[in-house]
């Protein structure tokens, strides 16, 4: 599955927003990172400061794998999470798009039985907005929020103001990866939301109780 997108920037001396990171379809993989966003031709402006992470792309998720000889069991107060990591706001100064966000890992459970009352996401991070620099205002663009361990997609970051793109949301069991915005200097593409897979004997391996599970998880019966 492929990430959101980054913003065109409205500007030809302007780069555009990092994409978002995509899903690759291996059994257990990680998430792919956020592209960074890009920065500006124009003499006119100087460049980022160093060491501060403007504009670049989110980390992809994690991959998780647990194997039990018996039973898996994960209790309603526990959870796991290999959501994508925030793609970070560009720098006032050269006017830079939002960094990408990165793409949900993967959860892989398996067991002869199970019990899943808890919490699994592997949810897109959000993406980070532009940079503003209009005049004497000079506004460093909003980080993205990284993935969540809920139903609910990561937040893109705000724009700082007029000229700078909103960071697009992560995708999530609710809503698909956004774009990033449309601006002088544009957002950065949401991350994709990446995979959950349970293999048990269990015909219905997940309970009623069930209160996250972001995305569906794929469920294999040949254990």
């Amino acid at each position: 599955m492929s990430g959101a997108a980054g913003g065109d920037s409205l500007a030809s001396t302007n780069g555009m927003g990092g994409a978002g990171g995509g899903t690759y379809l291996h059994e257990l993989a990680g998430g792919s990172g956020g592209g960074d966003g890009a920065g500006t031709s124009s003499p006119t402006f100087k460049p980022c400061p160093t060491g501060k992470g403007f504009s670049q792309g989110g980390a992809g998720g994690g991959s998780v794998q647990l194997s039990a000889k018996l039973n898996l069991d994960l209790a309603e107060s526990g959870g796991i999470n290999v959501g994508g990591g925030g793609g970070r706001g560009g720098c006032g100064e050269a006017a830079s798009a939002g960094g990408g966000g990165g793409s949900g890992g993967s959860i892989w459970l398996e067991a002869p039985t199970m019990r899943i009352v808890g919490k699994l996401a592997a949810n897109g991070g959000g993406a980070g907005s532009g940079g503003r620099s209009s005049g004497i205002d000079q506004d460093d663009g909003n980080d993205g929020d990284d993935g969540l361990l809920d139903v609910l997609g990561a937040r893109g970051g705000t724009s700082p103001g007029s000229g700078a793109g909103k960071g697009g949301n992560g995708g999530s069991l609710m809503t698909d990866a956004a774009p990033g915005g449309k601006e002088l200097n544009a957002g950065g593409g949401g991350g994709a939301v990446g995979r959950i897979r349970l293999r048990t004997r269990t015909v219905s391996p997940v309970t009623s109780g069930v209160t996250i599970m972001s995305p569906p998880a794929e469920k294999t019966v040949d254990f």
